[in-house]
């Protein structure tokens, strides 16, 4: 009696099972030719937005046509085809400045926080002959969805710690530190609004100060140890993301005086202590200083040898 029991519930749940299991029969394959971008880089996407759908859709690629073998039901190629036709589209060419000027804050036609984006800088600043450019790195020139990045650096040595041993002897552990300009981009163009211009970016500038005692006693009255001494760091860092038009120029962050605002922070010493005596506090206190980042669009290219798009091949799966 209880067996058959057991083997009544058993069968009730594989039947609901079943029932709920969408049917396989419903599914259609198709080819996809991609004319602009490889399908190696668009499978990954595809299946990473798509793992959660039931039935989950099989995709693959062909590296030597260079399409994808797409299964799934109707609705979801539906989806799956006007995502592909998002992303396969013509790489843009676009153009990204950034860079640090220094101005008084009265020649500064809108507030420091400002989000709105300017065409010229006509529009910024009412006389543009009192604007300083303190640093402003290689234009980035890339595409739509890919990173770009460029670095001009040297090294500073310092030391981090000693330690003394029984004879007297001073072993000493160096290290080093970075300056320069180092700034990076990864801009993006939606095909819905292919004029908006959406960048991730980071733009960082160490500028070397001078270099203070530090706090290890056992080197802190020997000069010959001087030129190793902490180095006191003057940062500009900015890491954030934007959207401009095409042709726009928008404030990234700025410093009034001493005080940091929009995207800017101020650097510290290696020794974790504010960079107090540094240039911040020289400076008069109606000087601003402010990061600007510009984009422009290029030429659009198309990649060279790649099959032209046909009709997708429909497939019923048996």
């Amino acid at each position: 009696m209880i067996k058959n029991i057991l083997l009544v519930v058993i069968l009730l749940v594989l039947l609901g099972t079943w029932k709920t299991t969408p049917a396989l029969s419903d599914s259609e394959g198709r080819n996809h030719y991609l004319n602009n971008t490889t399908a190696q880089e668009i499978v990954k996407i595809l299946r990473e937005r798509f793992s959660n759908v039931n039935p989950r859709p099989k995709i693959q690629f062909d590296e030597r046509t260079n399409s994808l073998i797409v299964i799934a039901d109707p609705e979801t190629q539906k989806r799956i085809e006007k995502l592909i036709n998002q992303l396969d589209v013509p790489p843009q060419e676009i153009t990204i400045e950034a860079k640090i000027v220094r101005t008084p804050a009265e020649n500064l036609t809108v507030e420091l926080n400002d989000t709105k984006g300017f065409k010229n800088m006509d529009e910024l600043f009412k006389d543009t002959s009192k604007v300083e450019t303190i640093t402003a790195p290689p234009k980035l020139i890339t595409f739509s969805g890919q990173e770009a990045k460029t670095e001009f650096s040297y090294d500073i040595y310092y030391i981090e710690n000693t330690t003394l041993d029984e004879n007297g002897d001073i072993t000493c552990k160096i290290k080093k530190s970075k300056c320069g300009i180092f700034f990076k981009a990864l801009p993006r163009i939606l095909e819905e609004n292919p004029d908006l211009i959406t960048v991730e970016y980071q733009f960082e500038l160490n500028t070397f100060v001078e270099r203070a005692a530090p706090p290890i006693p056992a080197i802190a009255g020997i000069r010959e140890f001087e030129s190793l001494w902490c180095p006191i760091m003057n940062t500009r860092s900015m890491k954030s993301i934007i959207s401009l038009m095409d042709g726009e120029t928008k404030i990234i962050g700025g410093v009034a005086g001493r005080e940091p605002t929009g995207g800017i922070v101020t650097g510290k010493t290696k020794n974790m202590q504010p960079t107090e005596g540094t240039e911040e506090k020289k400076k008069s206190g109606n000087i601003i200083e402010i990061a600007l980042l510009t984009v422009k669009k290029g030429e659009t290219r198309v990649m060279e040898g790649s099959p032209k798009r046909v009709k997708a091949v429909t497939l019923k799966e048996q």
